[in-house]
C-alpha cells in the first residue's frame, strides 16, 4: 500500500513538474534548429483574393461598425468578397 501512495505522490508532483519546465525546455531546445523564415509581404506582386465571412444573430447594434471596419481596411477593395 505505500508503494501505491509513493507511486501516487510522486506522480502528482513530477506531472506539473514536467508541463511547466521539462516540456517548455524541450520545445526551446528542439526549436533553436529550425530555420525561421522571414515573410517579405512587400515582393508580393498581387494579393489573393480574400472572403469575409462572418455569422450574426441580434446584432443590429454592430453590423454596421462591423462592415465598416471591413470596407475600411488596406486590404485592395477589389480583392476583398464579403
Amino acid at each position: 500500500m505505500e508503494f501505491v501512495l509513493l507511486i501516487f505522490f510522486f506522480s502528482c508532483v513530477l506531472i506539473p513538474v514536467f508541463s511547466y519546465i521539462v516540456f517548455p525546455w524541450y520545445m526551446n531546445v528542439s526549436t533553436k534548429h529550425v530555420n525561421k523564415l522571414k515573410n517579405d509581404y512587400n515582393s508580393l506582386i498581387e494579393w489573393p483574393p480574400v472572403t469575409i465571412v462572418f455569422s450574426v444573430f441580434n446584432e443590429e447594434k454592430v453590423i454596421q461598425r462591423k462592415l465598416e471596419s471591413i470596407l475600411s481596411s488596406d486590404y485592395p477593395f477589389e480583392k476583398l468578397h464579403v
